[in-house]
């Protein structure tokens, strides 16, 4: 049998572990602590160190889900007091002693008595027991009650660059629910996340009622949000928000999305809870407003003086346009492959713009070659093009608007069947 103290100073190492080293921690130890935290119900009967251990399980389970995609039970098991003589709670382990200390006692007997224990044991007549009919009314099984719905609102947003918009997650159907685990996605070339709490050291986003207990709250720069709340007082009501987002829109044209990637849920009671993700309420469209042009007032030029015999034509430098030359798919890998007639000088470089249909390619990576290969997040049809741009890749900044666009090829599509392989997730941890 544990002791309260040794669940808190595994789960402390584990935690120390997952700070230093998030890789290296097993799934498979996670998983015993959680098994031995939740047996621990049955002989812990204080009521902190209780919600302590219910805190232990949510942490952990948040993490099992995250690894495994599936949540384990981190339900606690009830207390159960059992008492002995001297008023002493009775473990399990001397239960079964005590039980069996008791069959050798009767065994002994037994065999010192022989047939007079035996007689006396047969003569004992039992009083019938008078048969009585039930008058219990039989009542319909409960209603099933249906399940979480976790969405975002609202669905479209249209933003000038530089500026800002809102998104909140809301929850329905959110009667015994009291915590929920969520992990989004978005791209980070294109919007950014506008941090809820600068005097926090990572980026995060802004929580939703005052009554939430904030357990992870985490944006990453690859385009993860990572969000777990509780609500243990008087757990979610219908229409609640989870959280709020503050997307800030940094590259002009085209549109980028949001999206709630994975969901999970929990009862009062640390029960896994499933969670509907509603296709058409899942996924928020971000889209550039269209920025007008300037009106610019023409600046006079001085005539040039003719020159006898000779004509002046000034004709503007124009760029080729790079060429679509092909596409290689190797298991989880595609490679694109284009050309261009000129060298690249120092400071300009090929854009490769990506885009699951039927959303508009923009900029993923800025290369000297000519391929660019990467792994789409998920199978269906893409587009893409390759722009020469001039300027500073730090920036990702590349518009027609103001000329750093030199020159842009045709849009290309192709179809990707899928990963073949699941490759292992990275710990947000």
């Amino acid at each position: 049998m544990i002791t309260y103290q040794e669940l808190i100073a595994e789960h402390q190492a584990l935690q120390k572990q997952l700070d230093e080293h998030p890789d290296s921690v097993e799934t498979g130890r996670v998983l015993r602590l959680i098994g031995q935290t939740r047996e621990a119900g049955a002989y812990i009967g204080n009521s902190q160190q209780r919600e302590q251990l219910r805190a232990i399980l949510r942490h952990w389970g948040a993490f099992v889900y995250q690894r495994t995609g599936e949540y384990p039970a981190t339900q606690l098991v009830p207390y159960e007091q059992r008492i002995g003589l001297g008023g002493r709670i009775l473990t399990p382990g001397v239960r079964v002693a005590l039980c069996l200390v008791a069959v050798i006692i009767i065994g002994t007997v037994a065999v010192v008595w022989g047939d007079p224990l035996l007689q006396m044991v047969t003569s004992i007549r039992m009083p019938t027991a008078t048969p009585t009919v039930s008058t219990e009314t039989l009542t319909p099984p409960p209603t099933a009650t249906p399940q979480p719905i976790v969405y975002l609102e609202p669905l479209q947003v249209t933003v000038a660059v530089g500026e800002t918009a809102t998104v909140n997650i809301r929850v329905d159907n959110a009667q015994h629910l009291s915590g929920v685990f969520l992990k989004l996605k978005f791209d980070p070339n294109y919007i950014q996340v506008q941090d809820a709490d600068p005097n926090q050291p990572e980026t995060q986003v802004t929580p939703g009622a005052s009554s939430l207990k904030v357990e992870r709250n985490q944006v990453i720069e690859d385009g993860t949000i990572i969000y777990e709340a509780t609500n243990l007082e008087t757990g979610f009501q219908d229409g609640d928000i989870v959280a709020s987002i503050e997307l800030r829109l940094t590259e002009p044209g085209g549109s980028a999305t949001l999206n709630i990637e994975s969901a999970a849920a929990m009862d009062p009671e640390g029960n896994p809870v499933e969670v509907t993700l509603l296709p058409d309420r899942q996924v928020t469209t971000v889209t550039a407003a269209a920025t007008p042009m300037p009106i610019s007032t023409p600046t006079p030029t001085p005539t040039p003086r003719a020159t006898p015999g000779l004509t002046l034509t000034v004709t503007p430098l124009v760029y080729p346009t790079p060429t679509l030359i092909g596409i290689d798919v190797i298991g989880c890998t595609v490679t694109l492959k284009w050309d261009w007639a000129w060298a690249l000088a120092e400071d300009m470089w090929f854009a490769v713009r990506v885009a699951k249909a039927p959303d508009v390619p923009h900029s993923v990576f800025w290369a000297k070659e000519s391929a660019y290969s990467f792994s789409p997040e998920e199978a269906g049809e893409y587009t893409w093009e390759v722009a020469i741009c001039q300027g500073d890749p730090s920036a990702a900044h590349c518009s027609k608007t103001d000329g750093s666009e030199l020159a842009a090829s045709e849009r290309g599509n192709f179809l990707f069947g899928g990963c073949t392989r699941k490759p292992t997730p990275p710990s947000p941890w």
